[in-house]
Order: structure tokens, then C-alpha cells, then sequence
């Protein structure tokens, strides 16, 4: 494996490319979420979303999604300050010390809140309009965002902010 990854190491050909790499090598080998959060943090998009946060004056802080993207987002900026997660699938849990509430606790509770909406679109097949009717029922101005992210159903990505 050694010999592997210096060969593809001098392969890459800039920077920012190497620094992607390692990062993910080692969240690879260490299931370390702080080498996720190095290598997103220094995206533009991970910037702008950062900005855009930072700019809500709401005290309440909310990740809708409590899968792998609104987990790897938590540990992506843990200094923002979040309250909890909302997630329909697995609510009354805890997630990274924060409690999982459903979206019915969310419009009862925190309908004051920012919340940041990272979930995916596949658990059913009425997810692709549901979910986004729903977060839009309780963010009206809110941009939609999707990504898909394998050569599979599974894996699209809801992004609202």
C-alpha cells in the first residue's frame, strides 16, 4: 500500500489536489471525522455556506438530516453553535451529543430557528417532492440544492439554505 500511495502522490498535479488526498487517505484509514472537515472547510461552497450562516441572526441553529452529509456537516463546523438535528427516520436519538427531533417537534419548537438542510432523497420514492414541499412549508425563501453523488439511486443529496 505504501509504495501505491507515493506513486499516486507524485502523480497529483497541484496543491490543493495533494491536500484532498491526504485528507482523505487518512479519514480513510482513521474514520476521523477532522480530516473531513480540513478537506470541506476549504471548498468555496463550504465557504459560502459558512458565510451565509454566520450572517442569520437566529440564536437557534438547526442540520436537517441526521445521515452521513448532516453528520459530516456538524463536524465540518462544529463552532456555529448547533442546537440539534431533525430527522424523521431516526429521531429521539442523539447524534454528535445533539438530539435527533422529528420535523413535527421542529415546526412546534423552533420555528424561529436557521435551520441547514442536508438530506438525501432515496429512503422513498416520494422523498424527491415531499421533502422539499416540506422544508419549504416551513422556509419559504429558501434555495434548493441537489447533488447526486454515485452511479446508483442512492446517494442524492438535498441541500436548502
Amino acid at each position: 500500500m505504501d509504495g501505491n500511495i507515493k506513486e499516486i502522490y507524485s502523480h497529483i498535479g497541484d496543491e490543493e489536489s495533494r491536500r484532498v488526498f491526504s485528507d482523505r487517505l487518512l479519514y480513510s484509514l482513521t474514520d476521523d471525522f477532522q480530516y473531513i472537515s480540513d478537506m470541506v472547510k476549504h471548498t468555496k461552497a463550504a465557504q459560502n455556506i459558512r458565510q451565509n450562516i454566520l450572517q442569520r441572526e437566529q440564536p437557534v441553529k438547526i442540520i436537517f438530516g441526521a445521515g452521513k452529509f448532516g453528520k459530516w456537516f456538524y463536524h465540518s463546523f462544529p463552532d456555529l453553535g448547533w442546537t440539534c438535528f431533525v430527522d424523521n427516520h431516526v429521531y429521539g436519538n442523539t447524534l454528535c451529543g445533539l438530539p435527533v427531533i422529528s420535523f413535527n417537534e421542529l415546526c412546534s419548537k423552533h420555528n424561529d430557528a436557521f435551520i441547514y438542510v442536508a438530506t438525501t432523497l432515496y429512503h422513498k420514492a416520494e422523498d424527491i417532492w415531499e421533502l422539499p414541499t416540506m422544508i419549504l412549508s416551513l422556509c419559504p425563501d429558501y434555495k434548493l440544492y441537489l447533488r447526486h453523488y454515485s452511479f446508483t439511486a442512492a446517494e442524492t443529496v438535498l441541500y436548502a439554505v
